[in-house]
């Protein structure tokens, strides 16, 4: 009544799904259907950890038998409600970043690239992280502005992933996730004036003092 999109959030961490054949993605598709309609839920958010959609792929675009089916349930889901239908993905950087130069994708990095087309928005968890390189190679420490813009950039660019290049995705898709209290993550909380220094960098090209990642 207020105007506002909601979504029907799948996944957490203890929320692991798996679809393992033909059968399992029906009961899936024909349940999520149900759930949007009864509620009238705007659209879809995929927040998958664990081994949910089998764990890893042989790369982002081959991805294994169970993520195909995943995909596939996906996509059947945003085509029965058009265009209009929001479908959003809050991944760990584990699932997406961490990919970077490795001889294996994780299978949440297959769903993102053969779902491009339908994504509306990913905005990547940038907490309860470790460090992971970035474009360059170097270091990039979760708790700063450089650290978002850096992983922000990834998608903005693309980066490398199995041997191959996974594509930049569109500006408008790329957003990012922090947590609004200290107590919401055990770790990878800044300041708001961090992330104000990494949204005036990221949509202005404009560096603040203190930063050391460049664009």
């Amino acid at each position: 009544d207020q105007g506002k999109k909601v979504n029907l959030s799948l996944g957490g961490q203890n929320g692991i799904i798996h679809i393992k054949n033909n059968a399992d993605k029906t009961k899936f598709v024909n349940s999520v259907i149900s759930i949007i309609n009864k509620y009238g839920f705007d659209g879809l958010d995929i927040d998958f950890e664990g081994s949910s959609a089998g764990g890893t792929s042989p790369s982002f675009d081959n991805p294994n038998t169970e993520a195909q089916l995943m995909i596939d349930a996906i996509r059947e889901i945003c085509d029965y409600y058009g265009d209009d239908f929001i479908l959003s993905m809050a991944p760990e950087t584990a699932y997406v970043q961490f990919g970077i130069n490795q001889s294996v994708a994780p299978a949440y990095l297959s769903l993102i690239h053969n779902l491009r087309d339908k994504l509306t928005v990913l905005h990547v968890q940038h907490y309860n992280t470790g460090s992971s390189n970035d474009l360059y190679g170097y270091n990039a420490i979760p708790g700063s502005a450089d650290y978002h813009v850096a992983m922000a950039e990834m998608l903005l660019q693309g980066f490398p992933s199995c041997g191959k290049t996974f594509p930049a995705l569109r500006e408008d898709q790329v957003a990012f996730g922090v947590p609004a209290t200290s107590g919401a993550a055990g770790s990878g909380y800044i300041n708001m004036e961090e992330v104000k220094k990494a949204m005036k960098y990221l949509i202005t090209g404009e560096k603040s003092a203190g930063m050391n990642y460049t664009l």
